[in-house]
């Protein structure tokens, strides 16, 4: 292995580590996804949308 390949692995595996410390104290495992919602002329309409949206921000999932 070439030494910038080595250079290169090792801040690879320190960013896994230190995203794994970040998301252990968090709770969070992953990035933020931002997310934008249409509410005009959907078919589920606006108070739907509208608490679909908040219960997902509480991290909340329901499934029938």
């Amino acid at each position: 292995m070439i030494k910038w390949q080595k250079t290169m692995l090792k801040k690879m595996i320190g960013k896994v580590f230190n995203d794994i410390a970040d998301a252990m104290e968090t709770g969070q495992f992953g990035e933020k996804v931002r997310v934008g919602l249409t509410t005009l002329g959907s078919e589920h309409g606006v108070e739907n949308l509208v608490k679909g949206a908040e219960l997902a921000q509480k991290g909340i999932l329901l499934l029938k």
